[in-house]
């Protein structure tokens, strides 16, 4: 049952782990290997197993979905419960000394997202959500009133990964006379900063999997903000069956996505 889940057990595994991955960066022992153009270390591995180790009293690891374990992803259908976890969002991020990576943990019910946690360690910053019962940021409940008034100027804030935008982003914000914009890491990190008004739009034209969106996506749906595929398709709470999404777009409540010119 729903009620049976201790959500705060959830928000306490982040930020252990979140935790000990700043001690494991410490100790210069991180060995790592690409694969494709996707880089993974022994921190993925070590912040894994850390995970699976903590959620053993409180949560059946046979229904857990991690990044890390690959035969854990043909689990994902439209009755599964269970958590789904990205022991490190943001992995190039952690690796090459800059604080925007977080761990997320996501608890999904019978296909329906029920809640999220996003913690980054290096800026101490704990986001969750609860599907009707808001957002939250270190136990400080998101005011949506507060959030929309941060942006009452209408102007958009673009947010992606770089100091400067690139030029794909460039080109969008330049079509759409956006004039602001703020660098972060990871997916999961974006998006919650998009949830608490930080920034207002993100766009990431790549291929993305479950886990790096299920824990925020959480967050930003309880501040009334939308994420989509590339194709403007939205990604719902209650649909949650599939691993890979092509493209995402992660928007502000105060956007209205027909009006972004994409081309």
């Amino acid at each position: 049952m729903i009620s049976s889940i201790n959500f705060n057990k959830i928000i306490d595994i982040c930020k252990i782990v979140g935790d000990e991955l700043i001690d494991y960066k410490k100790k210069n022992i991180i060995s790592h290997k690409y694969v494709g153009e996707e880089l993974k270390t022994s921190a993925d591995k070590f912040a894994n197993n850390l995970i699976k180790k903590l959620c053993i009293n409180d949560f059946n690891i046979n229904y857990i979905i991690s990044e890390e374990d690959e035969s854990s992803h043909n689990k994902l259908n439209n009755n599964f419960s269970g958590l789904i976890i990205d022991p490190i969002d943001g992995t190039r991020s952690y690796f090459e000394n800059f604080k925007t990576y977080v761990t997320q943990i996501a608890y999904i019910y019978k296909g329906s997202l029920k809640f999220g946690a996003v913690y980054a360690p290096e800026l101490k910053k704990m986001f969750f959500g609860e599907l009707n019962n808001g957002a939250y940021l270190n136990n400080e409940k998101i005011n949506k009133k507060n959030n929309n008034n941060n942006n009452n100027n209408n102007k958009i804030k673009l947010i992606d990964n770089t100091p400067i935008p690139n030029d794909y982003i460039k080109n969008i914000m330049n079509n759409n006379n956006i004039t602001e914009y703020y660098e972060s890491g990871s997916i999961g990190l974006k998006m919650s900063y998009i949830a608490s008004g930080i920034g207002d739009l993100m766009i990431k034209p790549d291929i993305f999997k479950i886990w790096d969106i299920a824990a925020p996506l959480v967050i930003l749906n309880e501040m009334n903000g939308t994420l989509y595929e590339l194709n403007k398709n939205p990604i719902k709470l209650n649909k949650i069956n599939k691993i890979n999404f092509i493209g995402l777009i992660a928007c502000s409540s105060k956007i209205n996505i027909s009006d972004i010119n994409f081309s």
